[in-house]
């Protein structure tokens, strides 16, 4: 995976530099008229752009263009993990609660494990791609 942003900040004395990413909106590509009284309303909210920070192996400067990249294999395979796991507990938690119980409380069951368990993996998947992503610059 590969992007490149502006290179906002420089620290000359760790040797990192922080860059800012413009976030792609749903907008772009888009040709609709939603300026001509139709169309979606995706463009009327702003998307705040996304900040990395990183080695500065190339020896940029504040307002230079950087990419980075990273490999794609790890961000897959942690979104992966970190979103089916829980869709899987959700089906053994319902099939659990559904024979014991009944079905109600089997969906019950798996409505709120499922709701539990997808709030973790997104406070997780923040943790660990910060820890087991590696993002290298390489222009």
């Amino acid at each position: 995976m590969k992007q490149t942003g502006t290179i906002v900040s420089v620290d000359d004395q760790t040797g990192f530099c922080t860059l800012r990413f413009p976030r792609e909106s749903a907008c772009e590509g888009c040709h609709a008229p939603c300026h001509q009284g139709g169309g979606c309303i995706t463009g009327l909210t702003t998307t705040p752009p996304i900040t990395l920070t990183v080695e500065n192996t190339l020896s940029k400067r504040v307002g230079d263009q950087a990419t980075v990249a990273t490999r794609g294999g790890n961000v897959i395979f942690l979104t992966a993990v970190l979103y089916l796991l829980p869709a899987v507990f959700a089906i053994i938690a319902y099939c659990l609660c559904a024979n014991r119980f009944g079905s109600r409380v089997g969906i019950v069951a798996f409505f709120v494990v499922l709701v539990i368990l997808f709030a973790a993996a997104v406070w997780g998947c923040k943790t660990l791609c910060r820890r087991m992503i590696r993002y290298e610059m390489i222009a």
